[in-house]
């Protein structure tokens, strides 16, 4: 099979992930969407002594200068969620 030459670009995991099993490359994605693919021998870990940059996360909201507290809530319950998630939380089985 002849691969496309040039570079592949997506801002969706899934189209990423899809790629990657398909054999068109390497990426950078989140381990509970690989998982799977991980644990059936579709992907592999590769590079796993080069650290990672972090990936910034935006909330944008159409309210005035003061949210309403049920956004906030919300929002903090998405920053503990997200620094929950960080690289020690990977099984070592799977890095």
């Amino acid at each position: 099979m002849a691969l496309p030459a040039g570079s592949f670009d997506a801002d969706d995991g899934e189209a990423l992930r899809i790629a990657a099993v398909n054999g068109l490359g390497i990426t950078q994605i989140l381990h509970r969407s690989v998982s799977h693919d991980l644990a059936s021998g579709r992907l592999r870990r590769v590079l796993s002594d080069v650290p990672l940059a972090t990936v910034p996360v935006y909330a944008l909201h159409a309210y005035a200068r003061l949210a309403p507290e049920r956004l906030q809530v919300f929002l903090d319950f998405i920053a503990d969620t997200l620094r929950a998630w960080d690289s020690r939380s990977v099984p070592d089985n799977d890095r």
